[in-house]
């Protein structure tokens, strides 16, 4: 206002240090970096006074946290011991405005530890590690596995533990390979049932199925017929004519009913039911005279 400049030689070198961090990024550079913190999340790495990310899902297998149940604070126990140690990182993300710098374990140390001869499509056999909420962990001849929750059944998965253990031994396909781990799956060993399943089935058709899941937009039903078995959703809108807040008011689990189907996307593996359009239809069958009352 008095006709001279402020000048900050502070915010310059601030500046600098992001140019530099997203040259480094546009050219996937490795570079060392020392774990200045952690908390639940990950790992907190701070560089030329500006803090950075590294998520849990970032970390190098030897470093990830395995803990059984998803144990916040044992995680948080497993990520403090990684404090003060130097690690090879690459940046995966930039974000100057934001104030937004995200750090990978992951993609600094590649596919170091996979052998060529190891393809995607291939069957390998494998030694269950560890599990975890997501999934589970497979040490296939001394190289980490993952098969994620989606990929243990082509059947919805609510709990891990009920399909595997520690110590099983499986044969499993590989998927993925990415940053010496393998991208396992369990499940495509076998052929999609709805592929099969669903060319018996049509829109309009009735189904019985018996309910194994309430949750508080509808319920989950299993059908079956000659080919196989599927899981379909009841939603809580094709339960009743009467509106409800509760599906249980309606449906209880264990119970077998009689739906008709409204649509059908094998692609996705949905199969959506109705009750209340065989209600209607009970309804109308009622109020509809015979022919000696015509």
């Amino acid at each position: 206002d008095d006709g001279t400049m402020l000048l900050s030689l502070r915010r310059q070198g601030k500046d600098t240090i992001w140019n530099d961090f997203a040259k480094k990024q546009e050219a996937k550079e490795t570079i060392p970096v020392v774990v200045t913190d952690a908390n639940k999340g990950g790992l907190i790495i701070e560089m030329g006074g500006i803090k950075g990310f590294l998520p849990v899902s970032q970390l190098a297998p030897e470093h990830y946290p395995r803990v059984e149940g998803g144990d916040k604070d044992a995680i948080l126990t497993r990520l403090n011991s990684l404090v003060g140690q130097a690690i090879d990182v690459k940046i995966l993300s930039v974000d100057r405005a934001a104030g937004k710098l995200i750090f990978s374990e992951r993609e600094a140390i590649g596919n170091r530890d996979i052998p060529t001869a190891m393809k995607v499509d291939d069957v390998v056999a494998g030694k269950v590690t560890g599990i975890v909420d997501f999934g589970f962990f497979v040490d296939v001849k001394g190289i980490e596995g993952l098969v994620h929750i989606s990929e243990i059944s082509w059947a919805k998965v609510d709990n891990v533990t009920e399909h595997v253990k520690i110590g099983d031994d499986l044969k499993l396909k590989i998927i993925d390979i990415e940053n010496s781990r393998l991208s396992l799956s369990l499940k495509r060993l076998h052929e999609d049932p709805w592929q099969r399943v669903a060319k018996k089935l049509t829109v309009g058709e009735k189904v019985p199925g018996v309910v194994t899941r309430i949750t508080p937009y509808g319920a989950f039903v299993k059908i079956r017929n000659s080919e196989g078995e599927l899981d379909a959703l009841v939603h809580i809108s094709e339960i009743s004519s009467k509106r409800l807040t509760d599906p249980g008011e309606v449906l209880k689990v264990g119970e077998e009913h009689t739906y008709r189907i409204v649509s059908i996307e094998p692609e996705q593996h949905r199969l959506s039911l109705s009750l209340k359009a065989l209600e209607k239809r009970k309804i109308e069958d009622i109020d509809r005279p015979t022919v000696d009352e015509e």
